[in-house]
């Protein structure tokens, strides 16, 4: 429920089709393809299915984490992708048991296309102050 609720505020809801950096997206930033609108009941389901990736990466890469720390770095992958997050220092410390300097990599994933985005600073200290328990 915390993921789904954290994904959800950070994702923010359009029932209709919306371009996003990279790609059409719609509802909860899924691949929208030729989808044009969606209600906010198939979006979430949409949500979940597409968020299934991204949990097992999690669940496979960082063991050992409490449930506030799993919430925070399936966001993370969710928003960055599973090859970016597989390849991270942030998860090399994570593995290492370095909590604090996995925290202070957070900040490193606040760029899109070069450049610092204000959603992106904010969700990423969320995620970081989540994964440390505050």
């Amino acid at each position: 429920a915390q993921l789904w609720a954290l994904l959800r505020a950070f994702e923010k809801f359009s029932p209709k089709r919306y371009w996003d950096v990279t790609a059409w997206r719609v509802g909860y930033a899924h691949a929208a393809g030729e989808i044009q609108t969606c209600t906010r009941e198939q979006a979430f389901e949409w949500l979940k299915q597409d968020a299934e990736q991204y949990i097992k990466a999690v669940e496979l890469q960082a063991r050992d984490i409490s449930n506030n720390g799993w919430v925070a770095l399936c966001s993370l992958c969710f928003n960055i992708g599973v090859g970016a997050f597989t390849g991270s220092t942030l998860l090399e410390k994570v593995r290492a048991g370095d909590r604090s300097g996995a925290a202070k990599e957070f900040d490193r994933w606040i760029h899109s296309k070069g450049k610092v985005l204000e959603g992106l600073v904010e969700r990423r200290a969320v995620e970081r102050d989540l994964f440390l328990g505050k």
